[in-house]
């Protein structure tokens, strides 16, 4: 059997890509493997996954396409532009089945049309964000690495779905001898970004500087907003030789190496593909009890789980691991910790349960139409509208299908902008080319002293009735727009049914 595995990003590294890559290395001991790596519109492969797969000593050839991590993002018009690209590998390579990551309706297009079974990797979304989903683009088979997000994506899409661990980079568990000590060093892996929320692990160690010799070591490719946040805690903390910026590794196990505990404090995961590696490495475990960690991990038997997500539960679990160093009890926990690799990481278990789960796919996949014909003739209305405003913003091409979506499911109700700005602007021009049913009322802007902006008035968010009107916000700011979801959703209003990006 052949299996052609579509990594997710053109440039850079993404984890979903990366575990995905992890999985074709295991299966190429027992399939042939072929992996498609992305190029963007110039032909320019991701030079990184690139090296990987020579390093792997995989398969691979290159190919344009676009995938998507939520469905406001999914490209219909680019997917439908590079079919025919991945039609042509499918039947030169004689693929037998696809495995795909992230959003790839591109790759379903091929499945229907040629009949090969798809499975789909996809891991955190927040359950509002399905609301979003529109059309029959997505496979019938999907595949998540914690239960929570299985379930999700069962129920929301109507998929069959199985949870399968990250697998780990070795063949064998590295075991390291644990020594007291009076240095420690701490490592964070991963991109360095709000979800991560690496500022809690910070603001931790400096809660325990006069207990402790702690240096925090974070590798991973930076959010140059959040670093500034960081930075500014850092550096009016006299932090600076505690908290240690590493940016992107090529190579994890060199800094694991030399490392006394692994620290996740993210607020949005699924399951981390670097607690893997860093039990792979015995690096024991301080995480936050957030999506698929403690389906896993245990407090005090095969890591450090704090109670909450908050910098006082996760100082707790750095003291309780302190406290394990010094009374041995640490050796117990990594001993667990070797049980739990065996069990749920290990190469052998995870290539098993893939096998097995492939062989389910081919054995139940119906093969169903290709092309929506309606679908597609409403995008194609919807780009024509707003081609008028690509020169103004190219990238709206990208969210054609959101915004088919919205003109055909959004009721009649009145509408704000947040932002009067030239995005607002731009918002405001759409909603009416694209005939949305609402009837703007105002914008809303912190800044603007102006009466009015397009001939509509500009208001304040303090000015805004919550709770007292029935409407719906459009956010048309790119800059903390997740914090000011939170803020709408504080105020009552739900995402992706009240609140909604444009342009």
């Amino acid at each position: 059997m052949k299996i052609a595995y579509f990594l997710d990003l053109y440039q850079g590294l993404g984890g979903a890509g990366n575990l995905l890559l992890w999985n074709a290395r295991v299966m190429s001991d027992i399939y042939d493997v072929l992996v498609i790596v992305p190029s963007n519109a110039k032909g320019v492969a991701n030079g990184e996954y690139v090296r990987r797969c020579v390093e792997f000593g995989l398969e691979f050839v290159s190919c344009y396409y676009e995938t998507a991590y939520e469905f406001y993002s999914v490209d219909y018009l680019a997917a439908l532009e590079s079919t025919a690209d991945i039609e042509k590998i499918a039947q030169k390579e004689k693929v037998d089945l696809f495995h795909s990551v992230q959003l790839n309706p591109a790759v379903e297009y091929v499945s229907r049309k040629l009949c090969i079974p798809h499975v789909m990797s996809s891991y955190s979304l927040k359950r509002e964000e399905f609301r979003l989903r529109y059309g029959d683009l997505y496979p019938q088979f999907h595949l998540s690495d914690s239960k929570l997000y299985s379930r999700m994506w069962a129920e929301e899409m109507g998929m069959e779905s199985r949870c399968i661990r990250p697998v780990a980079p070795l063949a064998q568990q590295k075991r390291i001898n644990c020594v007291k000590k009076n240095h420690f060093r701490f490592v964070m892996l991963g991109w360095v970004h709000p979800a991560k929320n690496q500022l809690c692990a910070i603001q931790a160690i400096h809660a325990l500087r006069n207990d402790y010799d702690i240096t925090l070591y974070l590798a991973g490719n930076i959010s140059r907003e959040y670093l500034r946040e960081c930075m500014d805690y850092i550096e009016k903390n006299r932090l600076e030789e505690r908290i240690i910026f590493l940016d992107f590794l090529e190579d994890v196990s060199e800094i694991l190496k030399k490392s006394d505990a692994i620290i996740c404090t993210s607020i949005r995961e699924s399951f981390p593909l670097s607690l893997v590696e860093a039990v792979t490495y015995d690096v024991p475990v301080i995480a936050v009890p957030v999506a698929g960690i403690p389906e896993i991990f245990t407090n005090d038997y095969n890591a450090f789980i704090s109670e909450g997500n908050g910098v006082n539960d996760v100082v707790r679990s750095i003291k309780d691991y302190m406290e394990a160093v010094q009374n041995g009890n640490l050796k117990k926990i990594k001993k667990n910790m070797e049980a739990t690799w065996k069990e749920y990481f290990s190469q052998d278990i995870v290539r098993e349960q893939l096998k097995e789960y492939y062989q389910y796919i081919i054995g139940h996949f119906l093969c169903r139409k290709s092309e929506d014909s309606d679908l597609k003739l409403e995008v194609d209305k919807t780009y024509e509208t707003i081609m008028p405003f690509l020169s103004a913003n190219p990238k709206l091409k990208k969210h054609v299908l959101y915004y088919t979506y919205l003109k055909t499911t959004l009721k009649k109700k009145k509408a704000y902008l947040w932002g009067a700005g030239n995005n607002g602007k731009l918002a405001w021009e759409m909603i009416h080319a694209l005939q949305f049913p609402v009837e703007v009322t105002a914008f809303i802007d912190r800044m603007k002293t102006e009466i009015d902006f397009c001939d509509i008035p500009v208001v304040k968010i303090e000015d805004v009735c919550f709770g007292k009107d029935d409407f719906i916000i459009f956010i048309c700011f790119n800059d903390k727009r997740e914090q000011a979801v939170q803020f709408l959703e504080d105020k009552g209003l739900k995402c992706n049914k009240e609140i909604f990006y444009l342009p």
